[in-house]
């Protein structure tokens, strides 16, 4: 009889958002962190931030290099004009890209007081 060797297979992890989470809670100042926990690696993270009438007023686009679990992006709170976001209830829309394809998006609110 012959001996059969079985091949290792890696099943590639699905890239998913476990925890999205912007802090501090309300903000306060002209910046705050996303804070992200992901299941594997992505090329890109893309944040919407939206008012509380829908209005888009920031889309900001972060390259990612490297595979790590948990993230740490800065967050300027400024419009897509470079103004400051004013006082109130926003709510974000966090996309994890893989390429060209949109593999996870995970959506909160915070909310601006100076």
């Amino acid at each position: 009889t012959g001996t059969r060797t079985a091949t290792p297979t890696r099943t590639p992890e699905i890239l998913q958002i476990l925890g999205a989470a912007i802090a501090p809670n309300p903000a306060r100042g002209g910046s705050t962190k996303l804070f992200l926990r992901l299941t594997a690696p992505t090329s890109r993270i893309e944040v919407k931030i939206f008012t509380s009438s829908t209005r888009r007023v920031r889309h900001a686009v972060f390259s990612i290099s490297g595979w790590k679990e948990s993230l740490a992006l800065d967050l300027p709170l400024v419009d897509d004009q470079g103004q400051p976001l004013a006082n109130g209830v926003y709510h974000y829309a966090v996309e994890a890209w893989d390429g060209d394809w949109l593999a996870s998006i995970r959506a909160g609110t915070f909310f601006v007081l100076r």
